[in-house]
């Protein structure tokens, strides 16, 4: 019964995550990386700036690898 939900569940993630929904996590990471980084180094939050880089190459890397995941598997 957990297989099957399972199984429903991976089909789902799969029909969903396409190249389009791939790019604009990527996108996001970017933003998160570089444009909020910059704005909170300006702000003088430097522990936040460097949780804001290290959230948005989690978002790249993930988006990236969650992709590739789905379409080899």
């Amino acid at each position: 019964m957990l297989l099957k939900w399972l199984d429903l569940f991976y089909k789902e993630i799969q029909d969903f995550y396409g190249l389009h929904v791939m790019v604009i996590v990527v996108l996001i990471g970017l933003f998160e990386a570089f444009i909020s980084y910059k704005q909170l180094t300006e702000k003088k939050l430097k522990r936040e700036a460097k949780i804001a880089r290290f959230i948005g190459a989690g978002y790249v890397v993930g988006g990236i690898g969650l992709f590739i995941l789905l379409k080899i598997l």
